[in-house]
This record gives structure tokens, sequence and C-alpha cells, in this order.
């Protein structure tokens, strides 16, 4: 029997952070829309409350997709094309 991404699951893996804005786990998350359902991701950081309880802070967002990614701030080449006109200001 294999698996089935059913809506409103998901799955976090471990990851190896390389900086401490890093999630300490991430993976898919799938969500209904419309008559489909999509793959989103879902991210958690370990932390720890003010009385030193240790809970899990989510993040849902869009799936990220590295290739999308252009330049140092993040900003992908589609949404420059937005703002690339001829404005003297």
């Amino acid at each position: 029997m294999s698996y089935e991404n059913k809506p409103g699951s998901g799955a976090l893996f471990k990851k190896e952070k390389k900086n401490e804005r890093q999630p300490d786990y991430s993976g898919p998350y799938y969500e209904q829309v419309g008559d489909g359902v999509v793959e989103r991701q879902i991210a958690a950081w370990v932390k720890k409350s003010k009385k030193g309880e240790t809970y899990l802070s989510l993040q849902v967002s869009d799936r990220f997709d590295p290739k999308s990614q252009k330049g140092e701030d993040g900003g992908t080449q589609e949404a420059r094309k937005e703002f690339d006109d001829d404005l003297p200001f």
C-alpha cells in the first residue's frame, strides 16, 4: 500500500541548519483548493517560552522553488519586470 497525500495533511523532516534563521523541521503540506490539491511548504522552529516550555513555531507558505530565486534581495525575475520602467525618479 502506497502513501497517499491527503488534503490537510503533511510531514515534517528534521533539517541541518546552516544558520539560526532556518527552520529546524520542514516538509510538504497538502491543501485543498477548489477541486484540486496544492502542495505547500510547512516549516517549524523549536522555541522556548518565557516560562521555559519548549514549543514549535510553525509557518505555512507557498512551496519554495530555489530556481525562482534571483539576486541577493530574494526577488524573482518576474517581480523585477513589474517595476522595470523608465520613470525618472
